[in-house]
């Protein structure tokens, strides 16, 4: 899930680049979607990004199992392959919106 500021998209220029960043996004999940091998690569150069940038191995929560990478990897994806209607990927049903609003409203009633 993805949210925006209305400036984002009354500026030109932002519009443009949260538009090239949302195109990536799903060319990203189709490609993950079509080769699972592909995707765990991608994640584990992620992971060597991140380990360089923050010099920090406590904050990866990702194991080095390949039984494990491809069991998130498939959950993702049957979560992201459920907002496909159509052609199109990222359509949100309004099922998952209810069904969290009626667990955040839960919660404030009970506080």
């Amino acid at each position: 899930m993805m949210f925006a500021t209305n400036e984002i998209f009354e500026n030109p220029d932002r519009r443009d680049t949260a538009k090239a960043f949302l195109e990536a996004t799903f060319d990203g999940w189709n490609r993950a979607i079509r080769n699972l091998n592909e995707a765990i690569r991608a994640v584990k150069e992620a992971q060597k990004m991140l380990k360089f940038k923050l010099d920090d191995e406590s904050s990866d929560h990702w194991y080095d199992s390949k039984a494990f990478e491809m069991q998130m990897l498939n959950l993702v994806n049957n979560h992201v392959k459920e907002t496909f209607v159509g052609d199109r990927l990222g359509v949100l049903s309004i099922r998952p919106w209810s069904a969290a609003t009626e667990w955040l409203l839960a919660g404030k009633q009970d506080a």
